[in-house]
């Protein structure tokens, strides 16, 4: 009966079966690592929402315990801000997120307070 059902159908493009579910654009390819996965800064706020804002500051201005994203993201590479999200340092501590909460993460921090810049 379903195979029936599935003939009838019809081609799905013609139908709109499928039209109204949009991709998710925070899902990702679970064994790639961070470094391979576009991530994307929409998907990355509610991730420094729920980790990072509590010391780095809502708008990533710094507080007493954590240092502004604005000085510090221009300062370290990609590799760097990964290691120290995932190990910590000093009080800071590691975090362990998925390797796409990573890449969005990191896609939202470079978004907002900017792209390496060695020498600055």
């Amino acid at each position: 009966m379903i195979w029936l059902w599935l003939a009838c159908a019809g081609d799905p493009a013609e139908t709109g079966i499928g039209d109204s579910v949009p991709a998710d654009p925070c899902l990702v390819d679970e064994d790639a690592n961070a470094f391979e996965i576009e991530g994307v800064p929409d998907c990355g706020e509610p991730v420094y929402a729920e980790h990072c804002a509590s010391c780095h500051g809502v708008a990533g201005e710094g507080t007493s315990a954590g240092p502004s994203m604005t000085e510090m993201m221009p300062m370290h590479a990609d590799e760097q801000v990964l290691f120290v999200i995932v190990a910590g340092t000093g009080d800071m501590p590691g975090f362990e997120l998925e390797q796409g909460e990573l890449a969005h993460l990191l896609a939202w921090l470079r978004e907002g307070f900017g792209d390496y810049a060695p020498g600055r």
